[in-house]
């Protein structure tokens, strides 16, 4: 299998078409500590300014996510948002235009920290 990819010893693995995959340039994420009542972040952009097509989230309590142009509050269960669980990294796209991450906690949850890194 490993020749079928291209891999080679010591190296990281080939795609199919025989180029090296690409790496994620994660550069600096934006973090909300200690979230109890609703806190909002600016979305990361990478060191040229652009907005990241896809960011992961990790959170190490349950957390309701919200994202928006206007720092637009996140509420549980609420429309737009959705739930990232403890120490599960979520990989996201957010909406086209969207600038702002917002977070509240989820039931049974009395604090977390959050953070939203770019993938791409």
């Amino acid at each position: 299998m490993a020749a079928l990819v291209g891999a080679q010893a010591g190296k990281a693995p080939f795609l199919m078409n025989g180029e090296a995959p690409g790496a994620n340039y994660l550069g600096v994420p934006a973090n909300l500590t200690a979230v109890t009542t609703n806190q909002t972040a600016t979305i990361p952009t990478d060191s040229g300014g652009s907005a990241y097509k896809a960011l992961v989230i990790t959170a190490s309590g349950s957390v309701w996510i919200n994202f928006s142009t206007d720092s637009t509050a996140a509420t549980l269960g609420g429309p737009n948002c959705f739930l990232v669980t403890a120490f599960a990294p979520l990989a996201v796209v957010p909406p086209a235009g969207a600038t702002k991450v917002s977070a509240i906690v989820g039931t049974g949850t009395t604090t977390a920290d959050v953070c939203i890194a770019g993938l791409y």
